[in-house]
């Protein structure tokens, strides 16, 4: 290993003794690179003058001195490498250690190496080309440094020319497949080099490829015409002539590759369906965003068709991002994250695209991309929530569309994550709003689109984004068949090979990969071959190849796959269990194959067109096609299969693979409770990025997993939890999906004999029914649950649910019981040993306090106490519910110092815990106290900025509307605040949490009166008395109140607000709101009367004056009972 490697090709990196060094400042890179390339000492006045330009000489020389110092901090412990006298400055590197000079002095020598050592020199020289010099990189400010980099970036440029040059005339006489490569990596470096179209369509005729020579030529004619509006050299003219000629072999004795031809074959039929992805291409770039899903079975040519057309469409223009899904699990976001990777890895400065915040959250999809930011910003709060990542992906694909007209393709989209399928309806839909000319382009299997599929039913939501054009694809015809035959010839589809493509196609049906793979099993035996006259059939050869293919394709790739030898067969079957795309260390490990062996049963599987490399310097391959894949494992014995999975679980595991792609390989291995400890893994990270469904799924996987019995249960509960809170913000707070959830787990754990479970699962039902307001069902249900605990003996459980019982009883407001039964399961889980449940429980018994006995403080004191012992226990959970009461409490207190302490102490607890929506729940809260103190401005910055970081999370509440609402409307902004509260109350009108609908009705009634709107006022207010909660009473009672006494009711005004002061549990603020709308009211009303009806408000207990206002609202509700709280 070298001591010192400085990579200034591409982003730039330092690396020292194989570590890599980071460089303080850019100017310290600046210096350090000027003197690699510029050898010899430098003045330290030209340094000066050349990295501060508009420096005075004697701080240009002090800012040299600081620079010095940071260059030599990142050499380490080479900085005596960097010589420095009195007067100049000089970098010492050895041979090589530079991959510039080292580039150069192969190009300097390129026309005059040996043949025998040019390839090697040529190809280790061309691998160092990793981007522009200094890819991105430049200092501003009118530096002579940028001047100076502007010329020394043409001078690489030239030196690299002139080695993919060298290198691919080189290859082209010994492997032009090679030849073909470089050129293609050639045309990346500068698509209007001429001579790299050149030698691309000769490698491809030297391989017997004239139809690809010619599209080559094309695609040469066609680029500079349109980019720099010039004809053809006479050498490519000349060139385009030879191609045109009749095939014949590039030397004499040289039989033409049939099997290459066939890895890269022609494009046939499909016109009309390439006819029609033009048309919704054209739409979309008229502003008119779609999608189109090519559908088949595999192998029909659904990828084939797709690359067709956007060779098409990029041929006009068109961007191109893809990405393709696989079957054997992947990451979220996996194929928009792929799609993203080549774009950005192509785009030299991806800072033009998007913001540095954008790509910081892109980076934490594609780590590489971090590596090229040279100081990436720093995440938002909430780091890990969904919403971020989408935010940037879709701005990145706004971002290229306006550029120009944009496909995005998405193979196999059937074996997409649910994470990317979330996101691609996102996307369709900001599209949409954009009108930007984008058109997403989708391939699936057929069987995976079959009406009530999952598949099936996200296509129609997509189509309710944006319109959706299917293309069913079918076999290929025979005249198709015979038009294959006749491009692979090179010849027009004569009368000779129509007795072949009949018989090919009544063997395969038109099914274009069993066409392909036939042929290239018949070409591999002999039976085909390609010569100066076309393609010579060897009928004896033919009919036995035919027969034995007539099991279909899956005997032509066995019979291809019988042929390798043991090593490359061993790697096939690594390659099949490892499924997705896979680098030659993990292949290698799960084959168990030594380095050297493994190496060549690589090469042999490249060789066979059984492996195919990818595109990039990634350095992964996949095998040829699916059908392979699937021969190959379905040949695998059970025992075999298991150990394959086996390696791959830990060589995956090793590399830091995803959660679900290990727990596949843990399940293929049969180690279940490892699959499902990955499965776990992989639904907390997709709920941490707010990917509801695919934490849902990955869940369930987990869950099914975990054994029935006892020792198990606090894993299969938290499991539970987690999927009742997936399923809570996947299908916004839709409480009957959650629901049958519960019921489904009582039953299962009452038929596995796991009473304490049962009881567990319909405590959750109980408390979940209440939410709806279904206190009698809950109640029931609570009670079975009890019994369920007592008849197993669970003493544990028998404590829960008697605090679900109290909980309840505090819903109803029935404090008496509320406070019996709390403390029965306080003493309950004392005796159990469960000290977190008694904490519980004595967190309820605050809100008891608080509200039953009107005892704010000592609410307050316990409520404080069970903080202290719940931080010493460290849940995180039982903390943020403690701090999340505490703040409240402080704040009807009006002791908002004390609450933005706790607010803070939520966010260091929640970012601890992996909560999600951090950042949006801490400035949610920050712009309610805001509020109350009056800072109008500040609530509605604080708010805006919620709602923002709500909707990156794909959890946008109705209580952030009804803010914004409030705010615009106190400032006068009505047209704003009208948008915001139909916002806010078409989102309240979807929720069956009756909480959380109270919680924001009351809001959205605050914003209706500011607007004055009294209508709305009184029915969101009165929604707010449904709530189950007793402080959400008290200000629907003051709102109420207010719209009274807007409405001339004045006596009833004085009688409803009277209830909100006569209750100091309804806070400072709230009492505050109520006097104001009092003093309103004492000119209008005469003092006696307004102090009668005052007082009646005081005293009336709060059951009585709820089941009046249920009657007034509903005359049919007044012989309901006073306790209910459905209101």
């Amino acid at each position: 290993m070298r001591e010192l490697a400085l990579r200034l090709l591409g982003p730039p990196e330092l690396q020292v003794g194989g570590q890599r060094r980071p460089f303080r400042t850019k100017k310290a890179l600046a210096l350090v690179a000027y003197l690699a390339l510029e050898p010899g000492p430098q003045s330290r006045e030209k340094l000066a003058a050349l990295l501060w330009p508009d420096a005075d000489p004697e701080a240009g020389r002090a800012s040299l001195r600081g620079t010095l110092v940071y260059a030599r901090e990142a050499l380490g412990p080479l900085r005596d490498r960097l010589e420095a006298d009195r007067a100049t400055v000089c970098l010492v590197t050895g041979p090589d250690e530079c991959d510039v000079t080292a580039l150069e002095r192969v190009a300097g020598a390129a026309r005059s190496l040996p043949p025998a050592g040019a390839l090697p020199e040529l190809e280790r020289a061309a691998s160092l080309w990793r981007g522009e010099l200094l890819d991105g990189f430049a200092l501003g400010e009118g530096s002579g440094f940028d001047d100076w980099l502007g010329e020394r970036r043409e001078a690489t440029r030239s030196a690299v020319n002139l080695v993919f040059d060298r290198l691919s005339a080189e290859q082209l006489e010994q492997d032009p497949g090679r030849a073909a490569e470089t050129a293609r990596r050639w045309l990346a470096l500068d698509r209007l080099n001429e001579a790299a179209w050149r030698r691309l369509a000769q490698a491809r005729l030297a391989s017997g490829q004239r139809a690809l020579a010619r599209e080559v030529l094309d695609s040469c004619r066609r680029v500079l015409r349109d980019e720099v509006g010039c004809a053809p050299a006479p050498e490519t003219l000349a060139l385009e002539a030879q191609v045109l000629e009749p095939i014949s072999p590039s030397r004499p004795g040289v039989r033409l590759d049939l099997p290459t031809l066939l890895r890269e074959g022609p494009f046939v039929g499909r016109r009309a369906e390439l006819a029609r992805l033009a048309e919704v291409y054209q739409r979309a770039g008229s502003g008119h965003p779609g999608a189109a899903l090519i559908v088949g079975e595999p192998g029909i040519g659904k990828t084939r068709l797709a690359g067709a057309f956007l060779t098409w469409a990029g041929e006009r223009g068109a961007g191109v991002l893809r990405g393709r899904g696989f079957e054997v699990g992947g990451t979220l976001y996996g194929p928009l994250a792929d799609a993203a990777r080549r774009v950005l890895d192509a785009e030299p400065g991806p800072q033009a695209l998007l913001s540095r915040q954008d790509l910081a959250e892109l980076a934490r999809l594609l780590p590489e991309l971090g590596e090229r930011l040279p100081e990436p910003a720093p995440p938002m709060p909430g780091e890990g929530q969904r919403g971020q990542v989408l935010a940037a992906l879709t701005r990145l694909v706004l971002a290229l569309a306006r550029r120009s007209p944009l496909v995005l393709l998405v193979d196999d989209v059937q074996w997409a994550d649910a994470s990317t399928l979330e996101a691609l309806r996102h996307l369709a839909g900001r599209v949409a709003e954009e009108r930007a000319p984008v058109l997403l382009l989708l391939t699936a299997r057929a069987e995976a689109l079959t009406p009530g599929s999952e598949l099936a039913g996200w296509a129609a939501n997509l189509g309710r984004e944006v319109p959706v054009t299917r293309l069913d694809l079918g076999p290929l015809g025979q005249p198709e068949t015979l038009g294959l035959l006749g491009a692979l010839a090179g010849t027009p589809a004569a009368g000779s090979l129509e007795p072949l493509a009949e018989r090919l196609f009544a063997e395969t049906g038109g099914q274009p990969l069993y066409i392909s793979e036939t042929l290239r099993g018949l070409a591999e035996q002999g039976a085909l071959t390609l010569g100066p006259g076309g393609i010579t059939v060897n009928e004896a050869r033919l009919s036995a190849g035919l027969e034995r293919g007539g099991e279909g394709v899956r005997a032509v790739i066995g019979e291809r796959l019988s042929r390798l030898s043991a090593p490359a067969l061993a790697l096939a079957q690594a390659g099949a269990v490892l499924g997705q795309e896979f680098g030659f260390g993990t292949l290698r490990a799960v084959a168990d194959l030594g380095e050297d062996t493994a190496l060549q049963g690589y090469e042999e599987l490249l060789r066979t067109g059984l492996l195919r490399e990818a595109a990039g310097e990634g350095g992964t391959a996949s095998l040829s096609h699916d059908r392979v894949r699937e021969t190959l494992r379905d040949a695998l014995s059970g025992p075999r299969r298991g150990l394959l999975h086996r390696r791959a679980l830990g060589a995956l595991g090793e590399v830091g693979a995803s959660p679900e792609v290990l727990a596949h390989h843990a399940l293929g291995a049969g180690l279940t409770g490892e699959a499902a400890r990955h499965f776990h893994q992989a639904g907390r990270q997709s709920l941490r990025l707010g990917a509801y469904h695919a934490a849902v799924i990955a869940l369930e996987q987990a869950l099914d997993l975990t054994p029935a019995r006892p020792e198990y249960a606090a894993e299969r509960r938290e499991r539970l939890h987690l999927i009742e809170y997936a399923l809570y913000y996947r299908d916004s707070h839709n409480l009957a999906v959650i629901q049958r959830r519960w019921r489904l787990a009582a039953d299962a754990s009452q038929a596995a004999g796991l009473g304490a479970e049962a009881a567990f699962a319909l405590g959750e039902l109980a408390a979940s029914l209440a939410r709806q307001g279904r206190h009698g069902e809950a109640g029931e249900v609570a009670g079975q649950a009890l019994d369920t605990a007592r008849a197993a003996g669970d003493r544990g459980m028998a404590a829960r649910s008697l605090n679900i019982l109290g909980v309840l009883a505090v819903e109803r407001r029935d404090w008496a019981a509320a406070e019996r039964l709390l403390e029965d399961a306080q003493a309950e889980a004392i005796r159990a040993g469960d000290e977190p449940l008694a904490l519980e429980a004595r967190a309820h018994l605050a809100t008891v306090l608080t509200f039953g006995h009107d005892d704010l403080e000592g609410g307050r004191q316990l409520e404080e106490e069970v903080l202290r012992r719940r931080i010493d226990l460290g849940e995180p959970g039982a903390v943020l519910a403690s701090l999340s009461s505490l703040t409240y409490a402080c704040m009807r207190m009006a002791d908002y110092e004390a609450a933005r302490r706790h607010i803070d102490e939520w966010a260091v607890w929640a970012e601890r815990s992996g909560a999600g929506r951090v950042a949006a729940n801490v400035l949610g809260m920050h712009g309610y106290i805001a509020a109350e103190q009056g800072d109008v401005l500040g609530a509605l910055k604080a708010g805006e900025a919620a709602l923002a970081a709500f909707e990156q999370a794909n959890a946008v509440l109705a209580f952030s509307w009804g803010g914004l609402a409030w705010c615009y409307a106190r400032l006068g902004r009505t047209q704003e605040a009208r948008q915001a509260l139909d916002n806010g109350q078409a989102l309240n009108e979807r929720d069956e949490d009756l909480y959380h609908q109270a919680g924001a009705a009351w809001v959205l009634g605050d914003a209706a009166l500011a607007l004055g709107d009294l209508e709305r006022a009184e029915r969101f207010y009165r929604q707010s008395l449904g709530g189950n909660s007793a402080a959400w009473i008290l200000v629907g009672l003051r709102g109420l109140g207010e719209v009274r006494a807007q409405t001339g009711q004045w006596e009833e005004a004085a009688r409803l607000l009277g209830a909100v002061l006569g209750r100091r549990s309804a806070g400072v603020w709230q009492h505050r709101q109520a006097t104001r709308a009092l003093d309103a009211l004492r000119p209008l009303v005469p003092p006696d009367v307004l102090e009668a009806a005052l007082n009646e408000g005081r005293v009336t207990p709060l059951e009585p004056l709820l089941a009046e206002l249920r009657r007034q609202s509903d005359p049919s509700q007044g012989s309901q009972a006073s306790g209910s709280a459905a209101v």
